[in-house]
């Protein structure tokens, strides 16, 4: 789903449906990155759905990008704390890809930037899991992007395993 189309009512029918959780596109913490990458969403937007599903029960998925060519270690702060405040049951955190054919790929070619030169390295989720860059970056080099992968993995992983130790969060089976 994403943060800007949910609502109270429309959550309670997806949950009257069937529904026991939703993924959502929060990609950063950043309002900078959130207008870079083009997602017409805002970060009250995201607190707001987060806020919505835990109040219906509905279990959430967090899909973080880390790796903008505009991004700052403070903008990296900033998606960690927002972590902190939405609170996913379940997340991915995977390094920005310029896939082809859209806006990001787009700028980086424009740029030069482009790091990829195989079709297998358009995979965003073994580009984090092996701390390949897709991208030059102007402020950021893998050891912070390493860095702020692991923050946030570590947080909530934590966060999981006590929480389901007190029975504080479930997820589904």
């Amino acid at each position: 789903a994403r943060v800007d189309t949910v609502d109270r009512e429309k959550l309670k029918l997806m949950k009257e449906a069937g529904c026991v959780g939703l993924s959502f596109g929060v990609e950063s913490g950043s309002q900078k990155i959130l207008d870079f990458y083009q997602k017409g969403t805002t970060i009250g937007q995201a607190i707001k759905a987060f806020n919505l599903c835990r109040q219906l029960k509905l279990n959430t998925h967090a899909y973080i990008m880390l790796g903008a060519p505009i991004e700052t270690r403070d903008d990296m702060e900033m998606t960690y704390q927002l972590i902190r405040k939405i609170k996913p049951n379940l997340w991915a955190v995977f390094f920005t890809t310029p896939f082809p054919g859209n806006y990001l790929h787009d700028y980086a070619k424009e740029r030069g930037i482009i790091r990829v030169r195989d079709y297998v390295e358009y995979d965003c989720a073994q580009n984090s899991k092996n701390s390949n860059l897709p991208m030059e970056l102007d402020y950021l080099n893998r050891e912070d992007l390493e860095e702020y992968r692991d923050k946030i993995n570590h947080y909530l992983i934590k966060r999981t395993i006590l929480a389901r130790f007190w029975g504080v969060i479930t997820c589904p089976s």
